[in-house]
């Protein structure tokens, strides 16, 4: 294996970022992606976007979206707790 397949291989494992220019989606003209994604740059961008405009407003090329889907996905499948947790008992209230 010759040094260039190596490097070539190391750089199909570290995923880029899509820029937006050059994705098919984006109008030049607009200056914005066609169906309203947001493609933010970095890590915390894009849990603020996603705190804002939610999860469908984001980019499927955003380099931190799977990492973020599976993020929210381990919090949605947490037991929440009962209202019998979090409610305080009344006196005389039937358990």
């Amino acid at each position: 294996m010759a040094t260039g397949d190596t490097l070539h291989h190391a750089d199909e494992a570290r995923p880029r970022r899509v820029a937006c220019f050059r994705c098919r989606l984006y109008s030049r003209e607009e200056r914005r992606c066609r169906i309203g994604k947001v493609n933010p740059q970095t890590k915390l961008d894009t849990y603020e976007a996603v705190q804002v405009f939610g999860v469908r407003a984001l980019c499927a090329f955003n380099l931190y979206r799977e990492q973020l889907l599976s993020h929210l996905n381990v919090l949605s499948s947490a037991p929440s707790p009962s209202t019998r947790d979090v409610l305080p008992l009344r006196k005389g209230a039937p358990l």
